[in-house]
């Protein structure tokens, strides 16, 4: 598990080698985290799948609300935010590549 100060957004690797070009995690959101985004270092694409809660995906100037059981995919050079909307966590798999973590 790796959890992001001051504790409201946690992820868990579900392939935890990152020697692959591909990445696979599981997060927890809280709605109290605001952004979770990280400016990546290189460009990355990357699929969402929301499990649960409500998640807000910025992508450039568009917005995006998902709910339970909705994906999303994009590129990393366009994502400008990911927030957990409500007052339920939000519980993501992401799965990336190449690798940001």
């Amino acid at each position: 598990h790796i959890t992001f100060p001051p504790g409201n957004i946690t992820t868990e690797l579900l392939v935890p080698n990152l020697r692959n070009r591909l990445e696979i995690f599981i997060a927890h959101i809280q709605a109290s985290a605001g952004n979770f985004v990280r400016t990546p270092k290189h460009d990355s694409e990357e699929c969402i799948y929301l499990m649960s809660g409500t998640l807000r995906v910025l992508l450039n100037e568009t917005e995006y609300l998902l709910n339970e059981g909705d994906s999303i995919y994009f590129h990393g050079s366009t994502l400008r935010e990911i927030n957990a909307i409500g007052k339920k966590e939000a519980v993501f798999i992401s799965v990336i590549t190449p690798p940001v973590l």
